[in-house]
């Protein structure tokens, strides 16, 4: 087991509590105490926006339902919170059943020996054993302040948790113009804050994913080169010109004004770079994104390698930059996301070296009584990882497991204290891996979220690659840190079995 690159994450993830307090280390004279961590558990829900208190948190708009948003109740009941030994054994004295009605528990990191761990419980069904379980789990020197989702609503209070409101309410009529600066431009690509991308090949009525009524600038970027017939999704590079639109000119298509609200685009400084990634190959989920006035945007779109960038500099004042550089590893068929700053100049992209991943199993080959022998890749390369596994019970009842450790090709499975995990050949195995810098909170925690989709759990969807239950943060902070990850250099690595 690689031991030696995990740190204590002291850094707070910050504002993923909302009113929940921080750690805390006691005082007093003699040995410091050990640290507590608050653990806040929510609900996520959908509902029409009227039906959500004005203090309740909303976190999205509900992209399946119009007019529907994304809220959270406090969950207090249907878990338990367990502490593991090394071996994944339940220290049955300490085992928390009680929830507090504010649905707050407070980990004690002393509870917890060397090398062991906390976990989320959620039991679901029906008596006895006959019980789905889905268990969340964090290594010992991993553990911080964390708001938790659980899939059922537990709330014997039925209380909301209280937080910002965050929904743009898109309208499918709001567009923006632009003065024609070439005639060799193709496309002009829209993009809104969160990088929430559109456009079409004219520089009037550009389509944008905003409220009629926004309060955010447009970025429009234009492109050179524009093929609408290439396979989804429909390709334009060559970026040449680029202008940010005032929330003000966002106007209605179906009600234009009289007078467009047309704005002049500048030139790019540079083009024509290349990015050139090596032990992968680039596929058409990456981009080039910048931070503007506190928001993230997507300022173009990478499809491979053949794709070059461009960047300014002297007539845009951006805070950072980023390249979002995602595809799949020469050996082995791992999925790569890599995050790096990006400053003007050719990029250069490496991963760490990794291979064949099928002979993953579970198996009773580590001291736990049971464990996921990975294959394919090298503990001392990477700093954290993520394994998941979708199992059954003995009674043959879900059994869904998802830990947060060091990097380790023998992870130990935490037991259950309701249900009994049972070994079978149809295993799910998800094993991410992650190359980032420990002490940096933004880091582990865009890790630990990145398989966290919001959408997937209010519609009950258990796709692959998703958790049903981990850490969740509200819009703002998911920004703060999204701004501050383009400063950051990250590459995590995923595969699968089953």
């Amino acid at each position: 087991m690689n031991t030696t690159k995990m740190l204590p994450l002291v850094a707070v993830m910050t504002g993923l509590l909302a009113g929940c307090g921080g750690s805390s280390s006691g005082g007093g004279g003699g040995a410091p105490a050990a640290p507590t961590y608050t653990w806040q558990f929510i609900h996520l829900y959908s509902d029409v926006k009227t039906s959500v208190g004005a203090s309740c948190s909303i976190f999205s708009d509900d992209q399946s339902i119009d007019g529907n948003v994304i809220a959270a109740k406090i969950a207090d009941e249907g878990f338990n919170i367990l502490y593991h030994n090394a071996d994944g054994s339940v220290i049955t004295a300490e085992t928390i059943t009680d929830i507090p009605a504010n649905g707050k528990v407070v980990v004690d990191s002393g509870l917890i020996p060397d090398g062991g761990y906390v976990s989320l419980e959620e039991v679901v069904g029906g008596l006895g054993n006959r019980n789905d379980v889905y268990m969340f789990t964090v290594q010992k020197d991993l553990m911080t302040d964390l708001v938790l989702n659980v899939r059922q609503q537990a709330n014997r209070s039925n209380n909301c948790y209280q937080g910002e409101q965050f929904n743009l309410t898109l309208n499918d009529n709001a567009v923006v113009a632009v003065a024609q600066s070439s005639v060799d431009t193709s496309y002009y690509q829209s993009s809104y804050i969160d990088s929430r991308v559109n456009g079409h090949e004219i520089s009037a009525n550009i389509p944008v994913k905003a409220p009629l009524v926004g309060t955010k600038s447009v970025l429009v970027t234009a492109f050179d080169a524009f093929d609408a017939l290439a396979s989804n999704p429909q390709e334009y590079k060559e970026l040449k010109h680029f202008t940010f639109v005032p929330a003000n000119s966002i106007y209605d298509s179906s009600n234009p004004p009289s007078s467009l609200p047309s704005v002049s685009m500048e030139m790019v400084d540079v083009d024509g770079l290349n990015i050139i990634p090596n032990g992968f190959s680039i596929n058409n989920t990456s981009n080039v994104e910048l931070a503007y006035e506190n928001e993230v945007y997507q300022w173009q779109p990478v499809y491979d390698s053949t794709t070059t960038l461009s960047y300014t500099s002297s007539n845009l004042s951006a805070n950072s930059w980023g390249v979002k550089a995602n595809g799949t590893s020469t050996n082995g068929m791992w999925d790569v996301n890599t995050l790096n700053p990006f400053s003007g100049v050719d990029l250069n992209l490496s991963i760490p070296s990794v291979g064949d991943f099928t002979s993953t199993a579970v198996d009773s080959s580590c001291n736990a009584n049971f464990c996921v022998t990975s294959a394919g890749f090298t503990p001392n390369d990477f700093d954290l990882q993520r394994t998941h596994v979708r199992g059954v019970t003995s009674l043959n009842y879900d059994f869904y497991q998802t830990i947060f450790a060091s990097a380790n090709t023998s992870q130990g499975l935490m037991e259950s204290s309701v249900v009994t995990f049972q070994q079978v050949p149809t295993d799910r195995i998800e094993i991410g891996v992650a190359k980032l810098d420990l002490e940096n909170a933004n880091s582990v925690a865009w890790f630990m979220e990145k398989n966290m989709n919001l959408q997937s759990i209010v519609d009950i969807d258990l796709a692959n690659y998703t958790d049903v239950n981990g850490s969740i943060s509200l819009p703002t902070p998911v920004k703060n840190r999204n701004i501050a990850m383009l400063d950051e250099s990250v590459v995590a690595l995923e595969n699968s079995v089953n």
